[in-house]
């Protein structure tokens, strides 16, 4: 059976309330199109078709704390029978069944597919920066449970007490500074550096952009990858001080033509460098600190010095954004659910997914109340979101979903924030200290 008939069919059988809710916020034809690249396909009718195992793996990381069971139930995921008749919930098998059946594979392709959708909407192209997209990249930890199988795939980092009790994953996501929607994302073990990750996602980092680096992402080597004039993909990053720079043309106070020299032994480890690279040097003094700023935006009547050492300062909203991720969203949970590799890839995946799908929410909140989406509270649009799902899924005539759009509408005036304060800055303190007992470990056998 072809995919264009397994879908509708599959679709047909899912309640009204669901495809209302889907049709709302995901076109079901992007799930589609993921479903297809990564080869699954659900033939057979089955009480919880792949489509349908992507809402549960989303939802689940929408309604933090509910097992998968609650989340059936919450999001109306239990198709009716051919008689339009509520069927048995599936049981926590039929679940893990499913998650199986579906795999990680599909999960990412789900979060690839609607992340550049989202990204590429109309609707945010006001956000941009000169023409450009303005992205951000950070990396981020999420633990594990300590099972076999987690600890042989992913292996646990160092600690000051020795090994760390439970595996890791290591990450790196690049962002939309602007609405703080993830495009991309890379995972990785617990000893794979954030670098050998941002550089497999080099590549995939589109143009029309500006990319500000975590200051760690500072070589010449990925400078060197990301910059590419032709299609318009920039970079940001603010110097370390130790790089040695030759001066090249004064474009104005404290902004410089300058050419970066590149050593012998990075050459010798990346042929493909050349043996210098041109770049712009912005200097200014933030909060009584001076600052240098590297870029490879070198026009500067397109890209005026003051906008770029104020544009630079958005590197923080990825980390906000990855905070949002692991307190907000998660609830502050510090394991992960899932007992096996495949399942942690797809359930990170689907946290991705979920948290663009509030993102995007909050852009267009934004843009109703004409406010950037920063000025949106991530906690009360995540609350707002669920609240809307629920009510859309638990037995909700077809006629009030209008009600439940208004009154999404009129609680925007509820998530807005004030306007963010320059002048605070608080001095780096250890709230809590470490545990003054040893770690319990197993009893040998």
């Amino acid at each position: 059976m072809r995919l264009s008939e397994t879908l509708p069919a599959t679709l047909a059988r899912c309640s009204p309330q669901l495809l209302a809710t889907a049709r709302d916020r995901l076109d079901p034809a992007w799930i589609a199109e993921a479903l297809r690249t990564a080869g699954v396909v659900s033939v057979r009718r089955r009480k919880l078709p792949l489509d349908v195992v992507v809402w549960l793996i989303i939802g689940a990381n929408l309604l933090a704390g509910h097992a998968f069971d609650e989340v059936v139930r919450h999001l109306g995921l239990t198709p009716l029978s051919r008689r339009s008749n509520p069927q048995v919930p599936p049981s926590s098998g039929a679940v893990s069944d499913a998650r199986v059946r579906l795999g990680d594979v599909a999960m990412k392709e789900v979060f690839s597919v609607t992340a550049k959708h989202w990204a590429d909407a109309e609707d945010f192209r006001s956000l941009r920066f000169r023409g450009l997209r303005v992205l951000a990249d950070d990396g981020f930890a999420l633990r594990t449970p300590d099972t076999k199988t987690n600890l042989a795939e992913f292996g646990k980092p160092g600690s000051r007490r020795g090994e760390a009790a439970y595996p890791v994953v290591n990450a790196v996501a690049v962002m939309e500074a602007a609405t703080h929607v993830i495009l991309d994302a890379e995972l990785g073990s617990a000893t794979t550096s954030e670098l050998a990750m941002f550089d497999r996602l080099l590549a995939r980092i589109p143009g029309e952009t500006v990319t500000i680096l975590d200051r760690n992402y500072d070589s010449v080597w990925h400078l060197y990858q990301l910059g590419d004039a032709a299609r318009q993909r920039h970079w940001l990053v603010r110097s370390k001080g130790r790089v040695r720079v030759k001066v090249l043309r004064e474009l104005g106070p404290g902004d410089d033509l300058v050419e970066i020299h590149v050593g012998r032994d990075t050459r010798r480890k990346y042929p493909k460098l050349p043996a210098t690279l041109t770049a712009r040097r912005i200097r200014y003094t933030a909060k009584n600190t001076e600052v240098t700023v590297l870029t490879s935006m070198m026009d500067a009547e397109r890209f005026p010095a003051a906008e770029i050492a104020a544009l630079y300062h958005q590197r923080w909203e990825v980390e906000l954004a990855i905070d949002d991720v692991k307190t907000e969203q998660r609830d502050s949970a510090l394991t992960l659910r899932s007992k096996t590799p495949v399942g942690i890839r797809q359930e990170i995946y689907g946290l991705l997914v979920a948290h663009n799908l509030v993102r995007v929410e909050m852009a267009k909140a934004a843009a109703l109340l004409r406010v950037p989406p920063t000025r949106i509270s991530f906690h009360r649009a995540l609350l707002v979101v669920c609240d809307h799902l629920r009510n859309t899924a638990e037995g909700s005539s077809p006629s009030k979903w209008v009600d439940h759009m208004g009154l999404l509408r009129s609680r925007l005036q509820y998530l807005l924030l004030p306007e963010r304060r320059t002048e605070r800055q608080y001095p780096r303190a250890m709230k809590m200290t470490l545990g003054r007992y040893a770690r319990k470990l197993p009893a040998p056998r």
